[in-house]
């Protein structure tokens, strides 16, 4: 990690690592389709950065038919809020459509910049928004749970932030706060059921992990945070500039050399200037919607063949959305 620049204050974490439930993960229709194979019941479609862009976000979720009562289930990378021009509306539409997210940066500076208004206010979120020794889902004692608690100081003390961010903490209701600041760092999804999957999980994080280091053991800081490694005394640290390779790219050779049944693929965002990365075990979703580029989803299902990826896209330009074409290509089966 960088060491000249200050780390901003992580905001109190409720659940460090939440596990989705095995019935939301998809499994492969009773019903043949008119080729003869069993189609998906339910998907999970996991959507990059939204950055408080309600409209294109819509308009990607019709454009792939997302439909809840058919099981489809709701995936956010972070940065759900910020920047955009309705970061109420998307959390609004996260909650009715009852979806998971993770943490992201922008997330969590939200959160900080909400915290002090209250604080210095009078008021507060709520207690189990706010403490700091609130349970964190990890072990006792461990790194993440100690930076956790480590919170440089209150709530009144936080670090400076943009207007932008401020205003955004201001237009959040006290319900739409508490909701993002229940949601973990990590989401992990367990695909070890399927038997024709050659993954063992996929793990849902904002910016990226540390090969080789366990989940409970990863920073909570450059979780949201961290776009490249270093190596520090022989092992790799996570590191906030771009770096001459993502830390992605480093992910994907570690996972080789793993046994098939131990692989994980990564799931993450907060890339936006690599943009689209689509490999075997990392799939970056961080496209730049918000500066005019394309807001992204993976789109996961199952067959009798084992799990399937799917990539669609949708076009903005500037915060506003356009009605431009969208676009779909699919990704290797895992």
């Amino acid at each position: 990690m960088e060491t000249t620049k200050r780390k901003s204050k992580v905001f109190p974490v409720t659940t460090f690592i939440h596990d989705l439930p095995a019935s939301l993960v998809p499994q492969p229709s009773l019903q043949p389709s008119s080729n003869g194979s069993r189609s998906a019941a339910k998907r999970l479609i996991f959507v990059g950065d939204v950055h408080g862009m309600r409209e294109p976000l819509v308009r990607l979720l019709d454009s792939i038919k997302f439909d809840r009562k058919m099981g489809d289930h709701l995936v956010f990378v972070g940065d759900m809020v910020n920047k955009g021009n309705d970061s109420p509306g998307v959390i609004d539409l996260a909650m009715e459509l009852g979806a998971s997210a993770v943490r992201g940066n922008h997330d969590n500076a939200v959160l900080d910049a909400a915290g002090a208004r209250r604080y210095r206010s009078g008021e507060w979120l709520s207690e189990a928004a706010t403490r700091a020794d609130d349970p964190v889902e990890a072990s006792p004692r461990t790194p993440s749970s100690v930076a956790c608690e480590q919170v440089a100081g209150n709530a009144a003390e936080s670090a400076p932030h943009s207007d932008t961010t401020i205003k955004t903490a201001a237009a959040l209701s006290a319900r739409q706060l508490q909701w993002l600041s229940s949601l973990p760092l990590i989401l992990r999804i367990d695909l070890r059921a399927e038997r024709n999957s050659s993954l063992a999980r996929i793990v849902v994080v904002h910016a990226g992990l540390v090969p080789g280091v366990p989940l409970d053991q990863q920073d909570p800081h450059a979780m949201m945070h961290m776009r490249s490694l270093v190596v520090e005394n022989g092992v790799f640290a996570a590191a906030e500039d771009e770096g001459e390779e993502g830390w992605a790219a480093v992910w994907e050779r570690a996972q080789e050399d793993l046994e098939q049944q131990q692989r994980t693929m990564v799931v993450f965002g907060h890339d936006a200037r690599r943009g689209l990365q689509a490999r075997k075990y990392s799939v970056g979703l961080d496209s730049g919607s918000v500066y005019g580029n394309q807001l992204s989803a993976l789109i996961l299902s199952c067959t009798e063949n084992g799990f399937v990826q799917n990539v669609a896209q949708v076009e903005t330009v500037q915060s506003v959305s356009t009605t431009s074409h969208d676009t779909s290509k699919s990704l290797s089966s895992i």
